[in-house]
């Protein structure tokens, strides 16, 4: 029994998340809370249930009750970009338990690195791809 969300294996399943997930950035472009990059909105990055939330300051994290979304503390992390990442940060709390401020975080295979400027690593990702493609390159 599902008591909210969608039911995973649902026939019309993926359409009512995508509905909602166009709501969620709806929502958060209306409001103004993410980060814009040469004037496109980048607030949030979504794959599949895998949500990134992007905001240009601590403030912006609140937006998650403003939604209506839940987000599990237990896989939640904070990264700092920009000229506060050198900093001691103050502990933050979702759902009264504490959210670490971590230097890097994985997202679908990318590792992305707190600091003054935005830096990405992309090697996992090509090392996989590669070990993928390198049975078919290789015969013949």
């Amino acid at each position: 029994m599902v008591s909210y969300g969608v039911r995973q294996g649902g026939l019309i399943s993926p359409v009512l998340f995508n509905v909602l997930i166009n709501v969620v950035i709806y929502r958060l472009r209306s409001l103004q809370i993410g980060c814009h990059v040469n004037g496109l909105f980048v607030g949030c990055l979504f794959y599949a249930d895998d949500v990134m939330l992007l905001c240009p300051s601590v403030s912006g994290v609140a937006i998650a009750d403003m939604l209506f979304l839940k987000f599990n503390p237990f896989k939640s992390q904070y990264l700092a970009m920009g000229k506060f990442a050198s900093f001691s940060l103050p502990p933050m709390l979702l759902d009264s338990h504490p959210i670490p401020w971590v230097t890097s975080v994985k997202y679908l295979g990318v590792y992305i690195f707190s600091g003054r400027k935005f830096s990405f690593d992309i090697t996992s990702v090509k090392q996989t791809f590669f070990a993928a493609c390198n049975p078919y390159l290789c015969s013949g």
